[in-house]
């Protein structure tokens, strides 16, 4: 299981540590949420983080260690066909 450490550093951007259970530092990266994301999903600040541990759940279980350490969260370099909506159902509150 992983377990992403995710700090603000600015306005929309994340450093996040993902770790395994072991507490063993598997990789660091740094997020950005784009504004165009946010306003699509009337997504606040306060709901960012919750979005991009989803988001590298996801990515990290797609690209393994082959996550790049600097993109945003609609690069084609890191999305995938049905990445978007993937993330729409995680984020989706249990009915």
């Amino acid at each position: 299981m992983l377990n992403p450490d995710i700090r603000a550093v600015d306005e929309h951007v994340y450093a996040v540590g993902v770790t395994r259970d072991d507490d063993r530092t598997v990789s660091e990266h740094t997020v950005r949420v784009p504004a165009d994301l946010i306003e699509a999903w009337g997504t606040g600040l306060t709901e960012e983080p919750p979005l991009v541990r989803a988001a590298m759940e996801l990515l990290v279980e797609h690209h393994g260690a082959g996550l790049p350490a600097d993109f945003t969260l609609t690069d084609d370099a890191v999305t995938y066909e049905g990445f978007l909506d993937q993330l729409r159902l995680r984020l989706a509150p249990a009915p």
